[in-house]
């Protein structure tokens, strides 16, 4: 069970370093990580090359959420089954935030704040599930550093949902150029920035999870 779950994690890991090579590949010079949605790139982007896309990052998050899923399944825990449901949902939301548009913001920012909300809290749980004995029977299968770095990881989260900042992914700067007034991007807009980072994030997850499964062969 454990070999299933490290070959599916390793496959969406696959997936996602794909999603970010041809990204960088086929966006536009001119297009930064930092301040450019994931919907800006695509819709610039031939139909076939976006779906190509789409397909990218939804095989990425359900192969390694039904990686995770089995893989927390050996430990015959209610409470570690629960976790592995609010991780797959969080993939997906995740994916969803970067190919919905901000024309439909408000299911934009929910994909994106519900769903690292779910990764925050689940990975959160899974390091008090390693400290709490009466949660998890087994719980010294799980290894104490990966579980810091969850907790780590869970932190950062919980500090892109509460950045201020955040509020003002729509604002632009005014420049003005030879008495022309003129707007333009601010170099860093937060919000795209985290949901980038974000999913990088998903990314370590994944990798720290096949280890995790690793350990227990």
């Amino acid at each position: 069970m454990n070999l299933t779950s490290i070959i599916l994690l390793s496959v969406g890991l696959l997936f996602l370093l794909l999603f970010f090579l041809m990204l960088f590949l086929l966006k536009k010079k001119s297009a930064f990580l930092t301040n450019t949605f994931g919907y800006e790139i695509f819709s610039s982007l031939p139909l076939d090359k976006r779906l190509f896309f789409y397909f990218l990052l939804f095989v990425f998050s359900g192969i390694s959420g039904s990686g995770i899923i089995l893989g927390l399944f050996v430990f015959k825990s209610i409470y570690l089954n629960i976790i592995s449901i609010t991780f797959i949902l969080g993939y997906i939301l995740i994916c969803l935030s970067i190919i919905c548009p901000l024309s439909l913001y408000k299911y934009h920012l929910a994909c994106y704040y519900l769903g690292s909300g779910l990764i925050s809290s689940s990975l959160l749980l899974f390091f008090i599930g390693k400290v709490n004995t009466q949660l998890i029977v087994d719980n010294s299968l799980i290894s104490m550093p990966i579980s810091t770095v969850f907790l780590l990881l869970s932190v950062t989260l919980l500090i892109f949902i509460i950045n201020p900042n955040n509020s003002s992914f729509y604002k632009l700067n005014k420049v003005q150029i030879d008495g022309q007034i003129t707007y333009e991007k601010p170099k860093i807009n937060f919000l795209a920035l985290e949901e980038w980072s974000t999913l990088i994030i998903l990314g370590i997850v994944d990798l720290l999870f096949i280890i995790q499964f690793i350990l227990l062969n």
